[in-house]
């Protein structure tokens, strides 16, 4: 999944989703290496599929894609958008059938036991929105280590926004 960042809109809303900047960043590699491979092409064979140009479309397609979640307080719902441009799809969820967020810490690839050595790259963090009824619906999933304490930040700046308890599972006491 992407990192997402945490931002405050007006009038009650609170946004988690990708930064304006990652997407700009990955736009303008993704041209100037566009550019510059199909510039390059009078001196060198051209390709439309050499890997330069495949990895521009990668480039392309990353800064054309959308994540993000809309917590809306006055509206009493949830958006989240995910996807490119016209193709993006839009789940709505209502804020009176969440019961809590949660915050799971787990490790992936090994045993449960986090006393194991191994380090810290396998262990995950899940931030999810628990409805009253149905199964929960997964905001985050990203390595804690690449979270560096935004994902937590995030999650209770949302439950503080919502009104809804977070509950934690597998945290080591202080988060």
């Amino acid at each position: 999944m992407v990192k997402l960042f945490l931002k405050t809109a007006g009038r009650g809303t609170l946004i988690y989703g990708t930064a304006p900047w990652y997407r700009a960043a990955f736009g303008i590699f993704g041209l100037v290496i566009f550019t510059g491979t199909y510039l390059s092409g009078s001196q060198v064979p051209f390709s439309w599929f050499s890997f330069p140009m495949l990895f521009s479309y990668f480039c392309i397609f990353a800064a054309l894609y959308e994540e993000k979640w809309q917590f809306i307080l006055p509206e009493r719902r949830i958006l989240h958008r995910y996807g490119v441009l016209v193709l993006a799809k839009t789940h709505e969820y209502s804020l009176d059938d969440a019961d809590h967020l949660l915050l799971r810490q787990f490790r992936k690839g090994g045993l449960s036991s986090f006393g194991l050595k191994g380090g810290s790259r396998n262990v995950h963090l899940s931030l999810q929105l628990v409805m009253k009824q149905g199964d929960p619906v997964v905001i985050e999933q990203i390595s804690q280590r690449r979270s560096a304490g935004q994902t937590e930040e995030a999650a209770r700046a949302a439950a503080d926004h919502l009104g809804i308890p977070l509950k934690t599972e597998n945290l080591p006491l202080g988060h």
